[in-house]
């Protein structure tokens, strides 16, 4: 009788077999996609004239484009603002959830603090950009009833205020996505060093300080990478509400490869901001991983 071979989960064989269909899933949606995106950075690919190689000529004229350096510098305007808003309300939202414990509704008030992520970007845009609304905007009536200001702020005319009003719409969603990473590293701390703490005579804050804040560092670090990494390619809440404008105000690096693709009908250079695009993501990421990794 033929000796049947048994499988050992100890082979290495076998892990490779087992990460066969997560390697595959990568490939296609990552890995193909960037190899394909650097293939086409080097094409001339219009729609007008035939498809033809051009080597590094989308490169140089994207990287001769002043208006690159001023869609970059916009969208690190707006990424640090969006991830350093988001910080500041989870961080806050977060600890207060914290503190409430599980207690009576806290269940209720969790469920209410991450709401507004159920809400879509764009439609998150909308309802800012009625909100704001020079004309009929709720905000500014209350700003003109419990302020000195006379007369309502026309975000879509200010480029200072453009930028401000899209910064706080899409905060607004990002806010509860950042929350549920930080709530979730302060539900994993020991309650007992919060214990010793107190009979050590450690007030609220020096507890925040020393125990809360460094042992929820990796949820922390996670919310920043994930929110800095939507804001920088995300365009949905801008998109709805100003276009990018008034006049360049808020041009978002997304803004600039949709009128490259669109506008222009030119895949090529488009593919070249999409690159850069990749590459900042990519260089960001790693330096927050290395930084996270760094005692470990």
């Amino acid at each position: 009788m033929k000796k049947i071979k048994t499988i050992n989960i100890s082979d290495a064989w076998y892990g490779r077999l087992l990460s066969l269909p997560g390697i595959t899933f990568v490939f296609l949606l990552i890995v193909l996609p960037v190899m394909f995106l650097i293939v086409l950075s080097f094409l001339r690919y219009n729609f007008v004239t035939p498809i033809a190689f051009v080597g590094f000529k989308n490169f140089a004229n994207i990287f001769s484009d002043r208006l690159l350096t001023h869609a970059l510098k916009t969208t690190g305007i707006y990424t640090l603002g969006v991830t350093g808003l988001s910080l500041i309300f989870a961080l806050t939202i977060s600890y207060g959830l914290h503190r409430l414990g599980q207690r009576r509704f806290s269940a209720l008030y969790r469920t209410l603090a991450i709401l507004p992520f159920a809400v879509p970007l764009v439609l998150s845009g909308l309802i800012w950009r009625w909100l704001l609304d020079p004309a009929i905007g709720v905000m500014n009536y209350l700003l003109i009833q419990i302020t000195p200001f006379s007369e309502p702020i026309n975000i879509f005319g200010n480029s200072t205020a453009a930028l401000l009003g899209v910064i706080l719409a899409d905060a607004w969603i990002k806010i509860p996505f950042m929350t549920i990473f930080i709530l979730a590293a302060m539900d994993g701390i020991n309650q007992n060093l919060y214990e010793a703490a107190a009979i050590d005579g450690a007030t609220t804050i020096t507890k925040f300080l020393h125990i809360t804040l460094p042992l929820s560092r990796n949820g922390i670090i996670y919310g920043i990478l994930i929110t800095a990494m939507f804001s920088f390619r995300t365009i949905d809440a801008i998109w709805s509400m100003t276009r990018g404008g008034p006049g360049k105000a808020t041009y978002h690096i997304g803004i600039y490869i949709l009128d490259r693709m669109l506008s222009l009908m030119n895949l090529g250079q488009a593919a070249v901001i999409g690159i850069i695009v990749f590459v900042c993501i990519s260089c960001f990421s790693g330096a927050m991983i290395a930084w996270m990794r760094r005692d470990y």
